[in-house]
């Protein structure tokens, strides 16, 4: 979710009081019945103070940084560290690394470890079959060992060569053991201290229809989000598979966290206070959980439907202005027609759905979100 990266991308189009009026029917929904919009007074859903932003970025980068120096030895100066789509963990003081690819569906698991690079890559295999779904249990930007309890990580959506879910310590480390007795690969990389031999396998989480394998596993967190929010469970899906592919670690330099790349300072403090009805705003790892994450955003699409975006009269077309808005916000949606807001939703009123939409393509400011409303329209359409 990119929402306002830069302080002068954080001046909103329209501003409001934190007691912004909602439509909806919603008990916890402000029932403040004004409407205050200045123009360049910044929305409660950016950084209220734009260091907080540069601290959460600075403190990300630190944390990259920290990475990449400590695996430079052993994999490059340029090493491979987690984002939206990729969850990366490395292991064994950084000789060991696990990639999966979320949008392929492929995991690496790989090390250059000399001393005995086989038990290594066994033992990593086997972690990573392992891992937990639980946040607290997984640090993505050290090579910290990762405690295994409560239900994998890749449960059900890795099968072992007899075609069983993996759950156990003996399955994982008898598959772990047959991936390198049949597809054990060797090759050279360079790294800051020359160049290492690197061991490594490749193997692929299911895929008879991998977007629905992965669907399943937050089926019915989505579904009872929707319920309570008003909103089609085939739109969280997309939402999902756009910003993070189903990858309940991801991770980018907003940043911003987990399945719906939800920036804690702007979405994830309107959805905290609208939730809670306190001041907050979550944590990282409260947006790694997945229940938590699923809340967050639904909740957030919730208000950009009935408080940000409540004046827009056709169902569809608020629909494909809060898709939008997800990723840039409502300010830079509407300001793409008018600096006005009421003359804005006005032009947006009279527009069909058809012209609306190739309006939003052609005239939003970014081409991530040109790009992004045609990702999240045509991911729709397999989740419905």
């Amino acid at each position: 979710m990119r929402i306002f990266v830069l302080f002068v991308l954080a001046l909103s189009f329209f501003g409001c009081s934190t007691k912004v009026p909602c439509n909806c029917k919603c008990p916890k929904c402000p029932k403040d019945e004004s409407k205050v919009f200045v123009y360049n007074e910044p929305e409660i859903t950016v950084y209220k103070e734009p260091q907080q932003l540069s601290k959460a970025q600075v403190y990300y980068k630190k944390q990259v940084s920290y990475v990449r120096k400590k695996a430079a030895p052993y994999w490059g100066e340029k090493a491979q560290v987690a984002d939206k789509f990729n969850y990366v963990k490395y292991a064994k003081d950084f000789k060991a690394r696990t990639i999966i690819n979320f949008q392929n569906g492929v995991i690496r698991v790989e090390t250059t470890d000399t001393a005995n690079p086989l038990r290594t890559l066994k033992e990593v295999i086997a972690s990573t079959l392992l891992n937990t779904q639980n946040p607290e249990t997984v640090d993505l930007f050290s090579s910290r060992h990762t405690i295994h309890v409560g239900e994998p990580f890749l449960f059900n959506r890795v099968k072992d060569h007899d075609g069983e879910p993996i759950r156990w310590v003996w399955r994982a480390n008898r598959y772990a053991q047959h991936l390198i007795d049949t597809g054990l690969k060797k090759d050279a990389i360079k790294t800051s201290t020359g160049v290492k031999k690197r061991y490594y396998v490749t193997f692929k989480m299911k895929q008879d229809n991998y977007s629905n394998s992965s669907e399943l596993n937050y089926a019915s967190i989505v579904k009872k989000q929707a319920k309570r929010f008003g909103l089609e469970p085939a739109l969280i899906f997309a939402l999902i598979e756009t910003e993070s592919h189903f990858n309940q670690f991801a991770t980018s330099a907003i940043p911003a966290y987990g399945l719906m790349q939800v920036v804690p300072h702007s979405a994830g403090r309107d959805a905290w206070e609208f939730l809670t009805q306190r001041p907050g705003q979550p944590t990282r790892n409260y947006l790694f959980d997945a229940r938590n994450n699923i809340e967050m955003g639904s909740a957030y699409v919730h208000i950009l439907f009935n408080r940000y975006l409540s004046d827009v009269k056709n169902p569809e077309n608020r629909e494909l202005c809060v898709i939008a808005a997800y990723n840039t916000g409502s300010g830079n949606v509407l300001r793409s027609f008018h600096k006005n807001k009421d003359i804005a939703v006005s032009k947006i009123n009279r527009l069909s759905p058809d012209a609306l939409y190739k309006h939003l393509r052609q005239k939003l400011p970014y081409k991530e979100t040109r790009d992004y409303i045609k990702k999240v329209t045509s991911a729709k359409k397999h989740y419905l």
